[in-house]
């Protein structure tokens, strides 16, 4: 089996070949961390050895193309010269840009600001952060974080993990 993660700019599950991208394309394709094979193969509903199930390969695909950190995926299957009973399998997912911040303020020295990584280092995992700005708070700020970890072990068992200062 083949697995290939595919940044987010200039590229696509459908193609063999990417696409001119501009600066700000680039520097986003170097800030990003491509999902890590492992965790897109801890999706797939068969493993190397199995006997080829159609159904098993289209519901894997859809399994990994439904993950908030995905946005396309595709699984091909080629005949292996020489063989009648065997394929190589070739995984391709295409990953969202994984980074997302906010701001808002007011016209009163107050605001907040966040940032969001869907696919914090790759794993997979969800890590958000604010911080709100406010002169009548005891400490002028508060702030608030959660991790999460949708798929633990190879399990659709989760977890999610949060903080916040009063």
């Amino acid at each position: 089996m083949l697995f290939r993660s595919l940044g987010p700019f200039g590229y696509s599950v459908t193609e063999n070949f990417g696409h001119n991208i501009n600066e700000v394309q680039r520097l986003g394709d170097e800030v990003h961390y491509n999902s890590r094979q492992w965790i897109i193969k801890e999706k797939l509903l068969f493993k190397k050895g199995d006997q080829v199930e159609m159904v098993k390969v289209s519901e894997s695909e859809r399994l990994i193309r439904q993950s908030p950190y995905i946005v396309d995926a595709r699984i091909n299957l080629y005949p292996v010269p020489g063989s009648n009973d065997s394929v190589d399998i070739q995984v391709f997912a295409q990953d969202v840009f994984n980074l997302s911040a906010g701001a808002s303020g007011s016209a009163t020295p107050t605001g907040d600001l966040n940032v969001t990584d869907v696919n914090f280092l790759g794993l997979g995992q969800r890590f958000y952060n604010e911080i709100w700005y406010n002169p009548q708070y005891a400490q002028h700020y508060k702030y608030s974080g959660s991790y999460s970890v949708p798929q633990i072990a190879n399990t659709y068992i989760s977890a999610e993990t949060h903080y916040t200062t009063i």
